[in-house]
Order: structure tokens, then sequence, then C-alpha cells
């Protein structure tokens, strides 16, 4: 497997990083960006020039990361080429389907072919239950096949987003990638709990005392 970065800034790409991409195997391209930088200035005819072959997902942010910096108004692009892992890309709109539930069934039975060892799932974030899409997603999963992934932001805007596969993204839209194969090994973790914020304090600095 092959992993390159790209960054579009200011209507060009303006930095590149990891490894050569020869196009020789099955071609992956995820973008994050800002919507206004997807929707105006065509981000996937440009990766769609550049790489005819690809699989192509794009999803709108509330901030982009590149490398260690968090930036806003940019693309950052992943370029990922498989040797032996086979990809599958499937898409749906809400608008077609009943609910947020039965979306997420439709979404993995369209994947769940032999072979399948991961699925990622880009969702709309504004018009899509979340929570209902997961358990839609479980219900069909009776393979306990690892599943991650995300819903698309808005900025600070929270007003619609956008996603698309092998398309300009547009509202709605709710993306599945799925890897084939025992190539693939995938890992997952999470985190949680309280972090320090500022100066430690002790006590009551005021001698406050309960009544009892």
């Amino acid at each position: 497997m092959k992993v390159a970065q790209k960054l579009y800034c200011g209507g060009v790409f303006t930095y590149q990083a990891g490894d050569e991409i020869n196009g020789n195997g099955n071609l992956l391209i995820l973008g994050f960006g800002g919507k206004d930088v997807l929707l105006e200035q065509d981000i996937y005819s440009t990766l769609r020039n550049s790489y005819p072959e690809a699989d192509i997902v794009l999803c709108s942010t509330s901030g982009e990361i590149y490398d260690d910096t968090v930036l806003d108004d940019t693309v950052t692009i992943v370029i990922i080429e498989f040797e032996d892992t086979l990809v599958k890309t499937v898409s749906l709109n809400i608008k077609d389907e009943l609910n947020s539930f039965e979306a997420g069934k439709t979404l993995f039975d369209k994947l769940n072919d032999a072979g399948l060892s991961y699925v990622m799932v880009i969702s709309d974030g504004g018009l899509v239950n979340g929570s209902e899409l997961v358990r839609g997603i479980q219900q069909a999963n009776t393979s306990n096949i690892p599943v991650t992934g995300g819903m698309a932001g808005d900025g600070d805007k929270f007003n619609y987003t956008v996603v698309g596969c092998n398309e300009k993204p547009k509202k709605g839209n709710i993306v599945a990638v799925g890897f084939y194969g025992k190539s693939l090994k995938v890992g997952h973790a999470s985190l949680g709990g309280w972090e320090i914020f500022g100066p430690e304090k002790k006590g009551d600095p005021f001698g406050f005392k309960p009544a009892l």
C-alpha cells in the first residue's frame, strides 16, 4: 500500500508528501475541505483529470488537518494505492430512502460480498440521523465487519453539508467504501475523558462552607 498527501489552497496544490503513486494498483482518494471551496472550485474535476481510474470521495468539514496544522478553506487530499486490496464504493441520497436506518441497511447490503474486511462510511451531517444510520448498519452487519467513519461538517455555519462519491459533492449523500481481501489489517481506538485547562486550583479560595 502506498499513501500520498496533497493540500489544495488558494486555487492550487501547494504541498505534496508521501509515496509516489504510479497508478498500478487500486486507487482511493479521500478529500476533506471547506464547503465553499469544494462547491465553487470544482475540486472533483481536478482530481478526476489527474486520476481517471480512482474512486474519489469528498466531504465538507469544520476545519481541515494537514500534517500537524489545522486549516480552513482548504482541501486536504489523501491518495491511497492498494496492491492486493480491492475497493468498492457505493452511495445514496437520504431523500431517496425511507429514513436513516433503512439507508444504513441498504448501504451495507450493497457491500456485503465475499471477502469484505472493512467498511468506511462518510455521511451528510445535516439531513442524516447518525445514530439511526449506525443502527441500520449494525443490523445488516451480521458478520461483525469493522465499520468506522464520520459525518460531514460545515465550519461554524451549521447550515448544510456536502458529500460526494465519484461526483461533485452535494447535500444528503451518504458514501460507504468497502475493502476486500485478507491483505488489509484494520485497527481502531477511541479516547475520552477530561483534559486539564488553566491553572490547577485546590479548595475554595473564599472559604465557603456548605450549610449543614
